[in-house]
């Protein structure tokens, strides 16, 4: 990922304004925590498992996929979180 500058915080006044990836970050960890609940849930029909297990299978790939694009929201999330902090205490 591209490092994320410090002056992109500032505002055109020079002061500390909320970053726009720390934003989109929590925004995504929003939105997949709600996918994720809703496959969790799908997994919990009974249903799902009697039959062919082909969407048993397709909802377990896609969690998985959901898991790992979570992690990855929540460490731009931190790395954006850090560098906030660096630059308030720089102050």
């Amino acid at each position: 990922p591209e490092p994320i500058l410090l002056d992109r915080f500032r505002s055109h006044r020079g002061e500390l304004r909320r970053p726009v990836g720390l934003e989109k970050a929590e925004a995504a960890v929003i939105k997949l925590s709600t996918e994720r609940d809703r496959l969790n849930h799908a997994l919990t029909d009974p249903k799902l498992y009697d039959g062919p297990h082909a969407e048993l299978l397709n909802i377990q790939t896609h969690l998985a996929r959901v898991h790992h694009e979570i992690e990855k929201a929540e460490e731009t999330w931190l790395k954006v979180q850090e560098q906030l902090e660096a630059l308030k205490q720089q102050q």
